[in-house]
This record gives structure tokens, C-alpha cells and sequence, in this order.
């Protein structure tokens, strides 16, 4: 195992995965702040890849792709009902085969407010209308859109984070097994 590259892409992981989970948690900011909004997506789309690679990379260099593989996380489904959007959860997919999925993407979306879904079924269905304009935004748990050469998926922010939040215990535990300390205060050790 290679100290050095582990250390890095544990830390790159980590900041990645604290990032997400703090955009998860956060309230919505309102209608008025929409490019701020707007970017804390874009930033949030932009720390989910930097999460896939340097996770990706972290679990190669640890051994540990078995576990990242048999650690599953949920689909997401919506259906769109009177301007109304319900989302639930649908089939379950690796946490590997998801990061995969993301780091070959050619389209990444988050969606955190049920009025996208909204606008985004009714636009598929040329039915923007006057009462789609003035829908009022809800908060939604934030789901990311994925679109590769060879898949398309979405999953719940909030189960990936969680879920490499376990995976990243099982790394710790293995580094400390072979003497690679990932505590910022023993990494010189």
C-alpha cells in the first residue's frame, strides 16, 4: 500500500464527503438568491466527481473494492401528480458502480426543489403552463441525475454520502491494520 497516494485520496474523500453532506443538510435559500442557489450547485456537482475519483482511488489503494461494491444505495423515482412531486425510492445500485457511473459522465444534474421536477415533467410533455410558473419551490432531499455513455441514473445525495461514510470506517480500519495512520495528527508518524 502506497502511504502517500492514500493519504492524499483520503482527505480528498473526506472533504468531499463533508462538502455533500453539509449541501444536503442545508436549507434552501430562498427564491431571491437564485444564482446563489444555482452555484452551490454547480459546486456541489463539481465535489461529487472530485468524490468519485478520489474515493474510486482510495478504495483501489486499500484493497477494499469487495466492500464498495456490496455497499448499496437507492435509485430515485418521482411521478408527477397536480403539480405535485413525489419522490420514493426505487431499486438499489453499488456505491462502486455508481462512482463509475459518475466519474464517465457526460450529464450530472442535482435536483433539490420539487419545482425542477415539475418543470421538468411537464416540459417533456410541452404542458408548461401558467400554474407550472407559479409554483412554489419545497425543498426536496437532494437527488443527482447521471447520465453516462452506458447508463442513466439517480440517487439520493444523501444515501451515497452515508454510505461512504461507512466505507470510509472500513479504510480507516484497514490503514490502521498496516501502520498508515490517516488522523492528520499521526500522518507524519
Amino acid at each position: 500500500m502506497h502511504k502517500a497516494i492514500i493519504r492524499h485520496a483520503y482527505e480528498a474523500t473526506i472533504d468531499r464527503v463533508a462538502r455533500l453532506t453539509t449541501y444536503v443538510m442545508a436549507h434552501e435559500l430562498g427564491d431571491s438568491e437564485y444564482e446563489l442557489t444555482e452555484r452551490c450547485r454547480r459546486l456541489a456537482i463539481d465535489d461529487l466527481i472530485l468524490l468519485a475519483v478520489s474515493m474510486r482511488r482510495l478504495i483501489e489503494a486499500t484493497k477494499l473494492v469487495a466492500i464498495c461494491q456490496n455497499a448499496q444505495i437507492s435509485t430515485a423515482k418521482f411521478l408527477v401528480e397536480d403539480y405535485r412531486a413525489n419522490v420514493f425510492r426505487d431499486e438499489k445500485t453499488s456505491v462502486w458502480e455508481t462512482l463509475g457511473t459518475i466519474i464517465h459522465s457526460r450529464s450530472i444534474q442535482i435536483w433539490d426543489n420539487e419545482v425542477q421536477l415539475v418543470v421538468l415533467e411537464r416540459f417533456t410533455r410541452d404542458a408548461i403552463d401558467d400554474e407550472t410558473l407559479r409554483l412554489k419551490s419545497k425543498r426536496l432531499n437532494p437527488i443527482c441525475y447521471i447520465k453516462s455513455d452506458k447508463k442513466q441514473t439517480c440517487i439520493f445525495l444523501d444515501e451515497l454520502c452515508s454510505r461512504s461514510t461507512e466505507i470510509l470506517e472500513n479504510v480507516r480500519d484497514e490503514c490502521d491494520k498496516n501502520k498508515i495512520y490517516l488522523d492528520s495528527m499521526f500522518s507524519e508518524i
